[in-house]
Formats: C-alpha cells, sequence, structure tokens
C-alpha cells in the first residue's frame, strides 16, 4: 500500500493507493485502474522466483518483470527469466527510494488459485510480493504511460474496458479479488 504495509489483493479496489516502480525504478505512489484484472476462481501453474536476498516472487508464466542491469528499461515474462538474472526488490515499510537488484536462485513451477494484474493509472510497475512487476510489454507499458491518465482523468477507463476488452471472460478489479499475492 502507499504507507508501506502488505495487504492482500482480494481487498484492494479500484483507486487504492499503492506503492509502485517508474520506468526508472524510483519508487512512488500510484493508484489502481479499473483495468486490473482479478479472476479469484481461476487455477493455473504460477512460476516462484527465489532470490538471494531471501525473498520470492509468484507470478504466472506470462506475467512480465523488469529484468538487467537498470530497473526497468528491459521486461520479460516469467517463463523468459533465468537462474542469475536480476529482477527488482523493494522492502515493504522501509523508506526506500529505489528498487534494489537482487539474483534469482531458483525457480519452481507451483499451482495456485487466483489470477491477477493490477494496472495502475499513471501506467507505473505494480510492487508485488515486494518485488517490481509490469502489467505488459515493454511497448504498451510505454504506450499506456500515455494513454491511462487521459482515460483516468476524463473518466473514460471503464468506458473503454466494456467497448473493447468486455468480449472475453476476463474479469476486473471492481467485479472482485483475491489471491495469495499481496501488494506493497
Amino acid at each position: 500500500m502507499a504507507d508501506g504495509t502488505l495487504a492482500r489483493m482480494d481487498v484492494l479496489k479500484q483507486g487504492d493507493a499503492i506503492r509502485v516502480a517508474n520506468s526508472d525504478g524510483i519508487v512512488l505512489i500510484d493508484t489502481l485502474s479499473t483495468l486490473s484484472i482479478a479472476q479469484p476462481a481461476a487455477h493455473a501453474t504460477f512460476l516462484t522466483l527465489s532470490t538471494s536476498i531471501g525473498a520470492n516472487l509468484t507470478l504466472t508464466p506470462e506475467h512480465h518483470v523488469p529484468v538487467g542491469e537498470d530497473c526497468c528499461t528491459t521486461l520479460k515474462q516469467a517463463t523468459d527469466v533465468a537462474i542469475g538474472e536480476t529482477i527488482y526488490h523493494v522492502t515493504a515499510g522501509a523508506a526506500v527510494t529505489t528498487a534494489v537488484a537482487t539474483a534469482v536462485t531458483k525457480i519452481a513451477q507451483v499451482a495456485k488459485k487466483g489470477l491477477h494484474s493490477p494496472v495502475t493509472s499513471h501506467a507505473h510497475y505494480p510492487i508485488v510480493d515486494g518485488f517490481v512487476t509490469a502489467f505488459d510489454s515493454a511497448t504498451k507499458m510505454h504506450l499506456a504511460s500515455y494513454a491511462l491518465p487521459l482515460l483516468e482523468a476524463t473518466g473514460t477507463t471503464a468506458l473503454i474496458r466494456r467497448a473493447f476488452l468486455g468480449r472475453s471472460n476476463t474479469k476486473y478489479i471492481d467485479d472482485s479479488w483475491s489471491s495469495h499475492l499481496h501488494m506493497a
């Protein structure tokens, strides 16, 4: 959350202020958009990325995460992250202003319930389980950084969602939330 406390995704709602990172890895505050995906009943295979600091990030193989020498210019899907690769961590509750690099030491598959993808109103990088994540590819994150603030400011985000994204079985944050992941 914005104050650094942990909150389960199942209690979050549109407009909640959370800690995020910008494209330079600087920690700031953004709000959750109605475009955030929440499918609490879905069952899926997840990857758990264990790191050199002893913290773990659990996410779907398709979820994106910043990797490499600098946060957050290069994004990979979790399935493409390798042992030894760098991902970025932010300690919950700490007065940290920048995400810190940590190496992936182990990758394991786990079955879990609940699919979620937090999308922020200004297209910043959500911090999930203490790690910087991304809700899409680098190109789409960049485009969203221009489009989402405009949609949010004009109050048309939900309209756009219904008009262009409402045809799938995807459920969104204002429908319901439930997960074993935590936002920081």
